[in-house]
């Protein structure tokens, strides 16, 4: 066996079970040395010039590294969409994007692009490089649905790590003819003013798309202040009619002591002349176009005994 130098070790350590030809050629383990190792089983080719430990498992970050360790490469689409712990996510090879040049790596989807500066990437401390926020959502659009999209881009506002402005100025700095992604993420840009607060959590999109969808339009995030045990935050509200609608979710929404402190903020809306109306995620997820109908229904009755104003 060849002696492996602590300092290649170390390399390893610190990314993902990953070493490069230059990490060894530095330490002294040459060409015909990696092959020893290689065949010993020590160390398994990822791509050129790119090993991996093999006492290492195979992670879904070591494989977006040795894409980038391999080729001047960044990490695009729902890959980096992932390594940023974005919701709704789809499965499936690491994506990455180059500038201009076709690069082909084993079981990568490279995309070329036109449209990638220095200020579009952010590198990780492992080495990882993948889209910023704000360019990688255009990106984003190509893969996912209006809803997915509008859910993400929501988590990010959530965040702040983006804004609508950037959203909108990147969006048009990429626009393309014929580009599905294009279009799609000026339509959902076009549906949501740039005031308005993020939304969130996932199941409340999907919950005011839905009343929207039945004619609905709901401000979300809506904060009113009931003074010494507010301000509370409706997920949704008409503040004509003083109604807001709460999605509670067992693991957020959970607890007597969260139960308790939600009862107190409804009875103190309620002498402010506020409907307050709680639905659970349970409700959601055994039935939701019936809750969103039931929801809709009290909306509708609760608008015509109080007239907006």
């Amino acid at each position: 066996m060849v002696a492996v130098p602590p300092p290649v070790l170390s390399y390893a350590r610190a990314h993902h079970g990953l070493v490069t030809s230059e990490c060894l050629h530095a330490n002294l383990i040459g060409r015909h040395a990696r092959a020893r190792l290689v065949r010993q089983r020590f160390l398994e080719q990822v791509h050129l010039g790119v090993y991996r430990i093999a006492s290492n498992a195979v992670t879904f970050e070591q494989q977006c590294l040795a894409a980038c360790l391999a080729a001047d490469v960044v990490i695009c689409g729902p890959s980096a969409g992932r390594l940023l712990g974005l919701r709704r996510m789809p499965r499936g090879p690491v994506h990455a994007m180059s500038y201009r040049r076709k690069i082909e790596l084993d079981a990568v989807v490279v995309h070329r692009t036109t449209t990638l500066g220095a200020s579009d990437i952010a590198e990780r401390p492992d080495g990882i490089r993948l889209l910023k926020p704000s360019r990688l959502v255009p990106d984003l659009a190509r893969f996912l649905d209006d809803l997915d999209l509008e859910s993400v881009i929501e988590q990010l506002l959530d965040r702040r790590a983006t804004s609508i402005p950037a959203l909108c100025a990147s969006g048009r700095r990429l626009r393309a003819p014929g580009r599905d992604g294009s279009v799609r993420l000026a339509r959902v840009l076009d549906k949501r003013p740039a005031w308005l607060k993020p939304k969130d959590s996932d199941l409340e999109v999907r919950v005011l798309r839905g009343l929207a969808e039945r004619g609905i339009h709901l401000i979300p995030q809506y904060a009113l202040d009931i003074g010494d045990v507010g301000p509370i935050h409706f997920d949704g509200a008409d503040p004509e009619i003083r109604m807001g609608i709460e999605v509670d979710h067992v693991e957020w929404h959970g607890g007597r002591v969260a139960a308790q402190r939600d009862k107190r903020r409804d009875r103190r809306a309620l002498q402010l002349g506020w409907q307050v109306v709680r639905v659970t995620d349970d409700d959601l997820a055994t039935d939701f176009d019936g809750v969103v109908d039931e929801l809709a229904a009290i909306y509708l009755r609760r608008s015509t005994e109080r007239p907006a104003s």
